[in-house]
């Protein structure tokens, strides 16, 4: 069995037709959880320096792995290797929530949350990551669930996450530095 015989599989487990309620709810759930991020993380960034200091470097994270890691591996394999449809488009739906069949791997959603989550627990806000591993997971899987995403997409998402927080973490002094030169600058 190749792995993408699997990953069908698996999505194929997740994806199921829901009742109305169940995919409006999951719709919902999947695609709005991300736009509580930006929330958390203005609420931790007026909490104090601390806090404020691993707001920055959760945001940095947040950004790399969505805006350059993932379109560089997006754009790098969809140029030479093309693309296959999301699992929505074998229904016969040609947009599902604002969303064309096109372009899923690896999934965004899956790799802000990764990277949101690995550093607020290395950041030692261990009930938040909880929350927030929680809610990720949910969303992940339920992006699985409704059709937007195949199995793999979510998983290559979390790889990237993880690896975008890994980076933030190497380059966490330069960093400091960083938000050290920003702090200067505001106060002026």
């Amino acid at each position: 069995m190749t792995l993408l015989e699997l990953d069908r599989q698996i999505t194929d487990w997740f994806y199921q037709e829901q009742s109305g309620a169940l995919q409006n709810f999951l719709l919902i759930l999947s695609g709005g959880v991300i736009y509580a991020l930006p929330l958390l993380l203005i609420i931790l960034f007026f909490r104090s320096a601390k806090d404020r200091l691993s707001a920055f470097k959760i945001t940095v994270a947040a950004v790399l792995s969505w805006k350059v890691l993932n379109s560089l591996i997006g754009t790098l394999l969809y140029n030479n290797y093309g693309f296959r449809d999301r699992p929505f488009a074998s229904s016969g739906l040609t947009e599902l929530f604002f969303e064309q069949p096109q372009k899923a791997f690896p999934s965004d959603h899956a790799a802000v949350m990764a990277a949101v989550v690995f550093l607020l627990y290395k950041f030692g806000y261990r009930r938040l990551g909880n929350t927030a591993l929680v809610l990720a997971l949910v969303s992940s899987l339920g992006r699985v669930a409704i059709g937007f995403h195949w199995f793999g997409d979510v998983i290559a998402g979390w790889t990237v996450g993880i690896i975008a927080a890994a980076f933030v973490l190497f380059f966490n002094r330069q960093l400091d530095n960083a938000w050290g030169w920003f702090e200067r600058l505001w106060r002026r």
